[in-house]
Order: C-alpha cells, then sequence, then structure tokens
C-alpha cells in the first residue's frame, strides 16, 4: 500500500487528521496536508497555541577587544538590520531586545566592506524605525514572549561572549519555542541555543537537530581563534556538538547559506542574514495553518498511529467511559459518529458556529488520550499523556470563545470538561466550568423541550442527552463539592442541599421540562450501540430527579414530610430496579473481566446509599432540632437511624467486589467510589460514639474496619484522597475505642459545646506536611488550653503553578466532608475532647480578621541598596489565590543571595525588591486548596521542582504566572504557594530552621544526593554560611571523615568545633594538595568565588569521587585538565537549593541528630546594618532577623 513521507498509510492519515481553520490562502484539508507533511517536516514538534505575527531579534550585550588596535567586537550591524528588514516586509512588527538593554557596534561591521551604502543609510540615520528601536533596546523583563512568533538571534563575534549567559533570552525563546514560534540565529547567534531549553526533554531545543553557524575555519582565517579560547568560550561548532546537535558547514566560511530543521532555522555568516531570516518566515507561515487544531493534526496522526488509538471507534477513547460517575451520553453517537465521518470526509473547513464541533472533537480526543494513557505503557504512556496536556490545554484558553458560540456542543464542551477536572484535582476550575455550561445551555432553552421547534427526533434526542448531562453534573457536583462551607449552615435553615453538599444545586427541577433519553435509531440501523448502555442512565437520571427537591434552594415547609416523601421515592425506585442494575445480581470473578453493566450497577447501588445518608443523617442526629419536632419524632429519629446503619454497612461491602472495584481504578469512578466510602465511615464511627457497646456499634465498628482495609488496600492507597480518608478514619477509630473505655469504665464522658464564633482550629490536612496554626485547643475539661503543637512556617522558592493537568486528588473535598458530618454530630453524642480535637484537626482557620494584612518590608530601589541604603515602604503582594498562605514574619535569615540580588551581581534586580527568602512564621490565613498541581514538566512531576528552568519564580525578585512580583521576608507578612510551606517540627527552634531553608537545605541536598554516608570521605571547601551547614550535615549523615577546607587557619576552631575531623588552609599549608591526594569521595565548594585551585581539589578524589559546586559565583568556572576526570573516573557537578521533599527530610533529620546550626539574632529593624555586614564577611555563621513585634 502506498505510503506518503510521515510513513502513515492514506487511511490512517484520513481517519485522524481534523482540521478546523487556517490562515492566508490555505483553504483545504489536501492543503493542509501538503504543507505538513513535507519531507524535511518529518521532525516536526506540535506547538501548543498559535504563534504571532511578530518577530523579536535578540542584540548581544556584550563587547570586546578582538581587532588590531584594540578595536572591539559588539554587534554585527548587518547580521540584525538585514532581518529586520526582511520580517517588517513580510508585514511583522519587529522588536530588539538585549540581556541588559544595550548595546555596543561591531568595528569591521561598520567599514565599507561589510556595510554597503544603502545599509549605511539606515544605520546612521537615527530616526529611522531600525536605529530608533536598536538606540532604545528593550530588556527582558519588558516582552512577554507570548505575543511573538519569531525569535532571531542576531550576532558578531561578542555573542560568544553574552548569550551562553543570557537568561533573560533563553527564557524568552525557550516559552516561545514551547508556544510553537520559531527560532532562528545566524553566525555567532547560535551561541545562544545550549541555553535555550525544550521543556518537554529537559535538554536543548537544537538536540538531535541540524544547524549551522560561522565555522571553526572562519575563525582561524581570521586569526582570532586563540583570542576566542582565552574568553574561555566554544566556537559555535563545538557548542553545537556540545548540545547534541549535527552541524553542518557551508561549502565556504563566508559563502551565504542557511538550514530549516522542524522549528530551527539557522545561517552560516553575515552574508546569510538575509536568506536566514527569510527562512524564518518561510517556516512560520508553514506552521500558522490554523487558529485552534490544525496545528496538532501530524503530532496527533503520528501518536495515534503510534500507539492505535482508534480516534473514531467511539465518543471517548477510555477503556470503559460508561462508568465515569457524572458520565452520561452527552451524545447520541451515530449521529455524533456520523458527522465526524462527514467532517473527515469533507474538503473545506467549517467555520462559524460549527467551529465548536471540532473544539469537541478535540476535546475527546484529549479525553480518549489521557484515559487510554491509564492502560499503555512506558514511551506510548508518556506520548499520550503529552497528547492529552496539549490538547486539553489549548481548550482552557479558548474556553471564553467557545462559549461565546452558545450551541450544543459548547454546552457538551463545559460537561465533559468541567467533569474531567471535578475528578482530576481541580475540582474549583471542573465547577466554574459546569456552571459556564449551564448558563449557556438555559441560553439556548436546553431545559424547555416545548421550545425546541422544527428539530428531528435525532436533534432532539442529543438534546436530551445534553441536558441530562448537565442536571445530574449539577446534583452531583453538589455531592462532591463542600469549597468554603460554613458550619452554620447546619442550624437555622433546612437546606438540604447546604447541609448535604455544600451548596444548593443550580437547576431548579421545577422549571425543566425535558423528557427522558431514548433509543433513537437513525440511518436504517436496526440496533445502535448504545441502546444496552441507555437504561443505565434512564435509572439515575431518575434517581437525581427523586432528590432534586432536597437540593433546590427552596426552604421545606416541613422538613419531616419531605424526608419521609423522598425516602418512599427511593425505597421505590431500588425495588423497581431491574436485576441486571443491581449490585448483588453479580459474584466477583478474580479471572474474568469486570463487565460495564457491572461498573453500572456498582454507581448506582454507591448513589443510592449515599443519598440514603445525606437524606437521614441530619434527622438521625437531630435530637429537638427545630424542623425535625414532631409526634413522631422517635420514630423517625430510630428509621433515620436504621436506613443510616444499612446503607453504611452496605457501602463497606464492597470488599466483595474486589475485581469490580480493580476495574475501576482506570476511571474517575475511584474518587466517587472514595468518597462514598468515606461518607460511610465517618458516619460508622458517629453511630459507634452515639450507641457506645452496643449492638448496632459492634456492626458499626466492623463496617469502619471493612473500609479501612478497602481504602488501605483495593481502592485507590496511592492517591492522596484515600490516605487522608483512612488517616482520618483511624484518628475517629481512637476516638471510639476511647468513648468505650470511658464506659466500661463507669467514666462519663464530657460534653464539649460549640462555641459560636470561634474560628480556631488546627492542621488543615495530615500527612501533606502542610502547617501548624496559632491557636488553642480545648482540653478534656473544655478549657482552652495553647496548643502542644504550636509550630511555624517555611516558604522556600516556589515553582509556579501551571497546573491545569496535575495528577493531585481533591484534598479538600475529603476535609470539608469530615467537618460537615462531624460538626452537627458533635451536638447531641457526648463524644469528649478527643473527638473536638480530631475535629478540628481538620478544618481550615479562618483569618482572624477580615481585613487584608499590611505588606511592608524593607525595599531595595537600585544596586546602592546593598550599602544599606534599602527604605521601609509598603508593596502590593501576589494577588491571593486559594493555593496560597499568608504568614506573619517571626524570622528572616540573611542570605548571600539577598546582598548579590539588591547589588545586581547576578542579574539586573527587578527593582524595588524585597529580600529574604530564609522566612519562618505563623500562618494568618490559608487558602482552601494547599496543593500543588504537579506540573507538565518532567522536574515538577518526578518531585524536584527546584529544578524546573520554565517555571521557577523564586521567593523574591521573582514573577508569577499573573505577573504578580514575589517580595520576600525580609518584611512583617509574606504571601506564598502553601505547597511550598513546611512545618517547623517542635523541637527546632526558629531561629535555626530559618537558615536551613537556604543554606541548610542546598548543603543538604548536594551531600544527600551525591552519596554522602557512612564510609565516605568529605570535604567542605568554605567555612561560611554554607560551608558550617555542610560540616554539620555530613557528620549528622554519618560520613567517616569531613575535612574543613578554607584560604587561612582562623577557622581551624570553629570547624572543630562543628564536629570536622581535619582541616586545611589551602594559602598555608604547605603541598597540602599533594598531602589530601586520592582521598575524598565527595568535595562540596560552598564559595560564591570562581578563584579557586581547581585542578588541586580535583587531585583530591578518590577513583568515582565528585567535585559539586553549590555557591553561586558571578565569575566564570576555572578550565582544568580532562585528565583529572578521566585518569579517576570523576565527576564536576551542581547542586541547587532542595525539593520540598528533601527539606522534610532534613528537618526530621535535624530533629533527630540535633544538628543546631550558629547563627546571631538581630532585630528586622537592623536590616541594612546586617546586609553590609553580611557583604563584609562578619557573621558566624549566619545572621536572623527577627520581628520583635510578631
Amino acid at each position: 500500500m502506498q505510503q506518503n513521507a510521515t510513513g502513515l498509510k492514506p487511511e490512517a492519515l484520513r481517519r485522524s487528521s481534523i482540521v478546523i481553520g487556517v490562515i492566508d490562502a490555505i483553504d483545504t484539508i489536501d492543503a493542509i496536508k501538503e504543507v505538513l507533511y513535507k519531507e524535511d517536516r518529518s521532525s516536526f514538534k506540535c506547538p501548543i497555541m498559535a504563534p504571532r505575527h511578530k518577530a523579536l531579534i535578540a542584540i548581544t550585550s556584550a563587547h570586546a577587544p578582538l581587532y588590531p588596535d584594540g578595536k572591539e567586537t559588539g554587534l554585527f550591524i548587518t547580521e540584525a538590520l538585514h532581518p529586520f528588514l526582511v520580517f517588517k516586509k513580510a508585514g511583522f512588527d519587529v522588536d530588539l531586545v538585549s540581556e541588559t538593554g544595550t548595546y555596543q557596534p561591531d568595528w569591521l561591521s561598520q567599514q565599507k566592506d561589510w556595510l554597503n551604502d544603502e545599509d549605511r543609510a539606515i544605520w546612521e540615520d537615527h530616526s529611522s524605525e531600525f536605529r530608533s528601536k536598536l538606540d532604545n533596546l528593550l530588556k527582558p523583563s519588558d516582552i512577554d514572549p507570548g505575543n511573538y512568533g519569531i525569535f532571531f538571534a542576531s550576532a558578531g563575534h561578542a555573542s560568544l561572549i553574552d548569550y551562553p549567559d543570557a537568561k533573560g533570552l533563553q527564557n524568552i525563546a525557550s516559552k516561545m519555542y514551547t508556544d510553537g514560534g520559531i527560532i532562528s540565529a545566524v553566525c555567532h547567534g547560535g551561541a545562544i541555543f545550549p541555553g535555550i531549553i525544550d521543556p518537554s526533554t529537559g535538554k536543548s531545543i537544537i538536540t538531535n537537530r541540524k544547524v549551522t553557524g560561522f565555522t571553526t575555519r572562519g575563525e582561524e582565517e581570521e586569526g582570532v581563534l586563540d583570542t576566542i579560547k582565552s574568553w574561555n568560550r566554544p566556537t559555535i561548532e563545538a557548542s553545537a556538538a556540545g548540545s547534541g546537535a549535527t552541524y553542518v558547514s557551508p561549502a565556504g566560511p563566508w559563502d551565504a547559506f542557511t538550514i530549516t530543521d522542524g522549528r530551527i532555522v539557522t545561517g552560516a555568516n553575515p552574508a546569510s542574514a538575509h536568506v536566514t531570516a527569510e527562512a524564518a518566515v518561510k517556516a512560520f507561515n508553514a506552521l500558522v495553518i490554523s487558529n485552534a487544531l490544525a496545528s496538532y493534526v501530524y503530532e496527533l496522526v503520528q501518536r495515534a498511529y503510534r500507539v492505535e488509538i482508534q480516534v473514531p471507534q467511539g465518543w471517548c477513547l477510555c477503556k470503559n467511559p460508561e462508568i465515569l460517575p457524572e458520565g452520561v451520553k452527552v451524545f447520541h453517537e451515530e449521529s455524533f459518529r456520523q458527522r465526524y465521518e462527514n467532517l473527515m470526509a469533507s474538503t473545506t473547513i467549517p467555520k462559524g458556529e460549527n467551529i465548536n464541533f471540532l473544539w469537541l472533537v478535540r476535546l475527546v480526543l484529549g479525553l480518549g488520550a489521557y484515559y487510554g494513557s491509564l492502560d499503555a505503557l512506558g514511551a506510548d504512556a508518556d506520548s499520550m499523556r503529552q497528547l492529552s496536556r496539549a490538547l486539553l490545554m489549548q481548550i482552557e484558553q479558548s474556553i471564553l470563545a467557545i462559549i461565546d458560540l452558545p450551541s450544543l456542543e459548547a454546552v457538551q464542551i463545559c460537561v465533559l470538561l468541567g467533569s474531567f477536572h471535578l475528578f482530576n484535582g481541580r475540582p474549583t476550575a471542573g465547577l466554574v466550568t459546569l456552571a459556564g455550561g449551564l448558563k449557556t445551555a438555559q441560553v439556548i432553552g436546553l431545559h424547555h423541550e416545548s421550545n425546541w421547534r422544527g428539530l428531528s427526533d435525532v436533534s432532539r434526542e442529543a438534546r436530551r442527552r445534553s441536558w441530562w448531562a448537565l442536571e445530574v453534573a449539577d446534583k452531583h457536583v453538589s455531592l462532591e463539592q463542600l469549597i468554603k462551607i460554613a458550619v452554620a449552615n447546619w442550624s437555622g435553615g433546612s437546606r438540604y442541599a447546604a447541609v448535604a453538599f455544600g451548596r444548593p444545586c443550580t437547576v431548579d427541577d421545577s422549571n425543566c421540562e425535558v423528557a427522558s433519553i431514548s433509543d433513537i435509531k437513525i440511518y436504517g440501523h436496526k440496533r445502535t450501540r448504545q441502546g444496552p448502555l441507555l437504561e443505565y442512565h434512564q435509572w439515575k437520571f431518575k434517581l437525581y430527579r427523586i432528590v432534586g427537591p432536597l437540593l433546590s434552594r427552596r426552604l421545606q415547609a416541613n422538613r419531616v414530610e419531605s424526608l419521609t416523601a423522598v425516602h418512599a421515592q427511593l425505597s421505590s425506585w431500588k425495588n423497581e430496579l431491574p436485576d441486571k442494575l443491581r449490585l448483588e445480581t453479580y459474584k466477583d470473578d478474580p479471572k474474568g473481566e469486570s463487565r460495564i453493566i457491572e461498573m453500572q450497577a456498582l454507581v448506582l447501588q454507591l448513589t443510592y446509599d449515599n443519598l440514603q445518608i445525606i437524606l437521614h443523617r441530619s434527622a438521625a442526629f437531630a435530637g429537638n432540632e427545630r424542623g425535625f419536632r414532631s409526634n413522631g419524632g422517635a420514630t423517625l429519629y430510630n428509621s433515620s437511624r436504621e436506613q443510616l446503619l444499612e446503607s453504611a454497612l452496605r457501602t463497606s461491602q464492597l470488599h466483595q467486589h474486589a475485581q469490580l472495584l480493580q476495574s475501576c481504578r482506570k476511571t474517575h469512578a475511584v474518587m466517587h467510589i472514595g468518597i462514598c466510602l468515606f461518607t460511610a465511615g465517618v458516619v460508622l464511627c458517629a453511630i459507634a460514639l452515639a450507641q457506645p457497646l452496643s449492638i448496632a456499634s459492634q456492626k458499626a465498628k466492623e463496617g469502619v474496619m471493612r473500609i479501612l482495609r478497602l481504602q488501605g488496600d483495593s481502592v485507590s492507597s496511592q492517591h492522596l484522597l484515600s490516605m487522608q480518608s483512612v488517616q482520618i478514619l483511624r484518628d475517629l477509630v481512637i476516638v471510639v475505642m476511647r468513648s468505650e473505655e470511658r464506659a466500661i469504665l463507669g467514666h462519663a464522658s464530657n460534653f464539649i459545646p460549640e462555641r459560636p464564633g470561634d474560628d480556631h482550629s488546627t492542621l488543615p490536612i495530615p500527612q501533606a506536611d502542610s502547617i501548624i496554626m496559632d491557636q488553642a485547643l480545648p482540653d478534656d475539661t473544655g478549657a482552652a488550653q495553647p496548643s502542644p503543637t504550636l509550630g511555624a512556617l517555611n516558604p522556600l522558592q516556589q515553582g509556579k503553578e501551571f497546573g491545569h493537568l496535575n495528577q493531585f486528588e481533591p484534598s479538600l473535598v475529603v476535609v470539608h466532608l469530615f467537618w460537615i458530618n462531624i460538626a452537627r454530630l458533635q451536638q447531641f453524642v457526648k463524644l469528649g475532647a478527643e473527638f473536638t480535637q480530631v475535629a478540628g484537626r481538620f478544618l481550615f482557620r479562618k483569618s482572624t480578621s477580615n481585613l487584608e494584612p499590611q505588606f511592608e518590608g524593607w525595599l531595595g530601589h537600585d544596586p546602592t541598596s546593598a550599602d544599606g541604603t534599602m527604605t521601609w515602604g509598603p508593596y502590593t503582594p501576589k494577588a491571593w489565590d486559594e493555593t496560597d498562605i499568608d504568614i506573619r514574619i517571626t524570622h528572616c535569615s540573611v542570605c548571600s543571595s539577598d546582598l548579590s540580588t539588591l547589588c545586581s551581581s547576578w542579574a539586573p534586580a527587578d527593582y524595588p525588591c524585597c529580600v529574604g527568602h530564609e522566612i519562618v512564621g505563623i500562618a494568618i490565613r490559608v487558602g482552601v486548596m494547599p496543593v500543588f498541581a504537579g506540573g507538565v514538566h518532567q522536574e515538577c512531576e518526578s518531585g524536584r521542582e527546584n529544578y524546573c528552568h520554565v517555571h521557577l519564580t523564586g521567593t523574591y525578585n521573582g514573577r508569577y504566572l499573573s505577573g504578580d512580583k514575589s517580595f520576600g521576608g525580609f518584611a512583617r507578612y509574606h504571601r506564598a504557594p502553601s505547597h511550598f510551606v513546611f512545618k517547623v517540627p517542635d523541637k527546632l527552634l526558629s531561629s535555626h530552621v530559618a537558615p536551613m531553608m537556604c543554606a541548610g537545605v542546598t548543603t543538604y541536598s548536594a551531600l544527600k544526593s551525591n552519596g554522602c554516608g557512612p564510609g565516605k570521605n568529605v570535604g567542605i571547601i568554605g567555612i561560611g554560611g554554607l560551608g558550617h551547614f555542610g560540616i554539620l550535615w555530613a557528620k549528622a549523615l554519618g560520613a567517616e571523615k569531613v575535612v574543613a577546607i578554607s584560604r587561612r587557619s582562623n577557622k581551624r576552631q570553629d570547624a572543630a568545633l562543628l564536629g570536622a575531623d581535619g582541616y586545611v588552609a589551602t594559602e598555608e599549608d604547605v603541598d597540602w594538595a599533594k598531602s589530601h591526594a586520592m582521598t575524598l569521595d565527595l568535595l562540596i565548594f560552598t564559595v560564591s568565588s570562581s578563584q579557586m585551585p581547581l585542578e588541586s581539589y580535583l587531585s583530591c578524589l578518590r577513583t568515582d569521587g565528585c567535585f559539586v559546586q553549590i555557591g553561586l559565583p558571578s565569575g566564570k568556572f576555572p578550565a582544568f585538565r580532562a585528565g583529572l576526570l578521566a585518569s579517576r573516573s570523576a565527576k564536576v557537578a551542581g547542586s541547587f537549593i532542595g525539593a520540598p521533599r528533601e527539606i522534610r527530610e532534613m528537618l526530621q533529620v535535624a530533629v533527630d541528630k540535633n544538628v543546631v546550626p550558629w547563627v546571631t539574632e538581630r532585630p528586622m529593624k537592623e536590616a541594612n546594618a546586617a546586609i553590609v555586614d553580611m557583604a563584609k564577611g562578619k557573621p558566624r555563621y549566619r545572621y536572623v532577623l527577627v520581628n520583635e513585634d510578631a
């Protein structure tokens, strides 16, 4: 069979290609294929979004002597001018940027041989657009990469000097590449490539690519090769090879030559600047194929074909789509399939309102790829996950445009996307998306079938299914979403939605008239694929419609009558349920494969019992609560409690269907199962506490035992949801046991009354390493006592949160559901102080004031701030996000990083800035979602957030995704993402923990990750803030011998007191390198200086030894002979701060090994003096600023 350049069979292309809009004259699928499948695009990587029609030319900021008589190199004029003219001619807006906002022209480029009359006229005309922009260069901080489609690195020999370290320019190019832009360079501009990282691989964007640039032969002919070597910079050829690229040389060093490989376009020399820019424009035009989906076609086909995703075989590609707990047949499947096939056969691109169908298809593919990845292995799974992330990201970015075209497809998109987010770690996003779908449905009259005029039976059926999907989602969301619920909702008004679900339903059943779904056949089909499965959805719709009045916003006039009526309808529903949809009909077969119908039966039973629990729990524990008083109150009380016990016990018996539960693990039904199990467990504990030592209590305890084992072993033990649920239930079991112990011994339990207005509670989530609040807990007598677990907080350097496709579970649902259950029970059951304490541990403390904290701190305004000229003043923190935490700062240690930032020695600071990233304090406000969204980058997903070079945001002098600045700890308050906040162990002093947040974890991570431990000899170079920690940690980790290394002997005694076994003074000890040759396994270099006897250090390494650089000098790393490494299989490595998991581990080691750093406390008002003294090297070995009024 004939194949095209991609290696894909024609039918695979036809089956999988989906296109949705074009730019310029490309208006047919065939034209798009012609562009996409050209031979030179075989390694094309799909961009995430269509690039913008705007170009950014990078200019070198460096200059240095290179030519005779000390003439200097700098920007080679025509290498920027010619691309500028090409881009302008092609209709691009063009901006110029350099790392520092400055430039100096190259002397040679101004000579007649290199600057013709036409070019010279532009160059010498300071009013020309080119010269005006060149003389007013932008800085990286002025640039939004999302506004550009082409990045072009102009050059000059000087670019070899600054481009390799131009992090601002590199980050811009990396973001543009990630967003689908063209990256281009000419001549020496390729020096920037090693630092432009592809976040999907963690490697340079030119790895495995073909590139060109100025030849080494050309350097030799110019006689400048030795000068380049003196700069300690590689040639372009060497740089390309070091990045894993294939260098392609032109015929001659000065011949115009360009090469395009995917989205990388490079040129060889100044003569190539014009043609390289033209090639970049051509590559750009080839990319801009679609305003929504066409840019994904090639990668989609490649991946779909490789992992055998049969795209047109179903509305969703997951193995068992029908079992999704909120999942309903959103589509009329046969009509959806037919419409999909028509799209594939069409040669024109749908536009206008029809565009939403293409978004819908794209969403289906994204969801299918996600669930398909759960069954795939290795590279296939990674490929499918990456595809899913890319597709869903594009949908999210366009969701407003989708809703702005109100249609049935827009509603379907909201239902699918909202439900997906709800059960995959983004409950708030899911809730808002579903709400948008509901409003869109009301706009198009989807809730009133009588208004659907002139529609076919099939169209009506599609609308019914979409409406029912939305209504069930709304009711189901009410079951799971408990954000910001107030306990007060339990008393006073009788709103079941607030009581049970956290919010009333949006859908009012009394204002809806939509018939139930049915099996509508089309195109002469005698039997549809959906027919056998529709009955499940019909019965589920009936179930949710029964409980609709409970969830409405209307108050129930008589709660007793309402409860009785709804219970009767639920019981009737259960009695009428067909046998094939009853879970008891099926026996678990460990060797068999669960059928969809069995999973549906499981979901129906869980939903029924959960609704019964929600319905009866208030009456079961209401006592004399208003609304439940009646002559038959005792009967109602008993029957409700019996129903609670029956439903909760039935839920606890899911262990009888282990194989079925395993099948559910690969759908987000696992979340629904986990929540139902947890709800049942809490109710069973309440029953056991209310009736200690009774038969009901014994049954309840057995049920809790089964739930604990089931959640720990069978359902989803790897999820945060299960871990939290198990921990809460274990704590409640302890309370139950103590209650029964008191009953047996004859001790009365103490009733703990509610304290109106008391919002002081403690740790929000167990096993999540969150924080301890500053409050009091009641003791056994009900009196308030200081919390024995009072602690403090430590924000670390923070990674930006882009978690639109993260991997955590919605843990807040667990937290709030638990509190809502126990808060009211506490009024009616004498649970004792232990129950109150367990309950209090799982409710976030509200801020003690509704007023925003006054954010003030020491602000640096220019580099002279490092000389002690910071001023105290207000600043605006990042906008509050529900993943954030506000901290009242008690301690902040002073780090050399603060000094380097203030004086802009690493890079220009973003003034005004407030430094200080070793912060300890007390929480005053905690968001309702203290979880981190994982990330789409490997570093974040693997728990090494500190190495994410794409989205790393410093504790200060950084920018969040929102554009807000980050401010540090030389202040009164601090706001930070709570993922990077850690509880201070009780045994550690805050003043000791503060410096551990940078100096401590930086040395700990370097030592631990490089094998420090028993049997190892370790050298610590530099005895300062970092170095003294290095000695402490090396001894704590069990190193056999620790050698302190400094220039002079004045710190010898300090080193011995810190625990060092040996000491070397490199400027005083004779032949120290010879006497220590081949003696050390690990060397940690902690000094912020590039002046070092590196070869002498390396000679001290044993075979397989390692030299680790953790100091951050502004100078270049010294050169050394490669033989020193090769001859002993040694390594030179780097290490940067530490990950959250390492901080938790470090703090525990500090407790276990009694690690005590050397610190000097100074009041916060002396911040300027502390910075000046830090610069003079006075601290021994860390200053800690203290807010005396905190």
